[in-house]
């Protein structure tokens, strides 16, 4: 494993500042660049940090370093930071926020330390309404209820999608009094009808799934959404009622072995989905490439009675923008492992671009 060097880090930091201004959190973006121009070696989380080991862009270093604090507020381990943290008051001076992280570091430096050992788990509601038209577009198709199986699903909220509600630009879906509604902009309409699919299961996999009626979980994943974006901590605590009225069966497990049993036993009268969000960047490329020849192989087997889909929503490098893309089996030899690019997509959901 290498290390990454401190100039390249402080760089990453710098980006990823750009990055949360864009999708609306002036907050977090201070945060990163205070951490650029201030974060020294002489904690052991500061030392952590300049000295990486792995890659910093691909391993989310930044905001495994802000998760960790916005961790130590939502505990309630440091009034002094949680006083000046969204929502309990205006964003201070760059000099006041730096003085009180720098604190933090010092008090809660164990703490926040081994916070980073594990990728962040954003979990973000929203991008199941970048997955929807998807999935309706599948049923309407092959008229099949829907087997989902999400890859890095951590927490399990997309995996309710049908509870949610959903309005785009005025064609609503699902329930108009659901805990979570979605309304994302639309750029280019994407195939729709009112009609929510049926979904005849749910399961998901991760290497640290978290159960958010466990307060500990719940905390994990409230850390990593934005402070000063109350929006979507609305949609998370929506969506954790939701679970904790049914939640879907998630394991404990590598990606690939899991992917690997799901397909042996799958069913033979639905659309078996298969599908991540904002989760390949962080599997190795071994990983990657065994999901990838188990779906192959097990796609060869596919018929239109019981079809294997394989969708995918991840970033597409420095464009600031995500791909929603699928690839499909049916037993259509002139289509079977095309990979097909659906829509450009918003990070957190706030916009579909729809162009299939």
């Amino acid at each position: 494993m290498t290390r990454s060097d401190p100039d390249g880090i402080r760089a990453h930091f710098r980006h990823q500042a750009g990055s949360c201004a864009r999708m609306g959190s002036s907050f977090t973006a201070q945060v990163c660049n205070l951490a650029t121009d201030h974060l020294t070696d002489d904690t052991r989380s500061g030392s952590r940090v300049l000295n990486w080991i792995g890659d910093a862009g691909p391993d989310a270093l930044a905001l495994r370093f802000a998760g960790a604090l916005h961790a130590v507020v939502l505990k309630g381990m440091d009034t002094d930071l949680a006083a000046i943290y969204p929502p309990n008051g205006p964003i201070r001076s760059g000099d006041a926020l730096w003085q009180a992280i720098q604190c933090a570091l010092h008090v809660h430096d164990d703490f926040i330390h081994d916070w980073m050992e594990l990728p962040p788990q954003t979990n973000e509601v929203a991008r199941a309404a970048m997955i929807l038209p998807a999935l309706q577009s599948l049923s309407a198709r092959f008229d099949r209820p829907l087997a989902l199986y999400e890859i890095g699903t951590s927490a399990g909220l997309t995996l309710q999608l049908t509870s949610f509600g959903y309005d785009y630009d005025g064609v609503l879906i699902g329930p108009t009094d659901a805990p979570v509604q979605l309304s994302p902009e639309v750029k280019s309409a994407p195939p729709l009808h009112t009609n929510m699919p049926t979904v005849i299961s749910r399961r998901g996999c991760d290497l640290n799934p978290l159960d958010t009626r466990d307060a500990a979980s719940a905390i994990r994943l409230r850390s990593y959404v934005w402070p000063d974006q109350p929006d979507r901590h609305d949609r998370v605590s929506g969506a954790m009622a939701l679970y904790a009225a049914d939640p879907p069966v998630i394991e404990q497990a590598d990606a690939a072995e899991w992917v690997c049993g799901q397909l042996a036993t799958r069913s033979e009268d639905a659309i078996s989905v298969f599908f991540h969000t904002i989760v390949w960047q962080y599997l190795p490329e071994e990983t990657k490439k065994t999901i990838e020849q188990a779906l192959a192989g097990a796609g060869a087997d596919a018929t239109p009675q019981a079809p294997l889909a394989f969708l995918g929503m991840e970033g597409y490098g420095n464009s600031g923008y995500a791909l929603l893309e699928q690839t499909m089996w049916s037993g259509n030899a002139d289509t079977d492992g095309q990979k097909t690019e659906l829509a450009r997509v918003d990070y957190h959901g706030r916009w579909i671009d729809w162009h299939a």
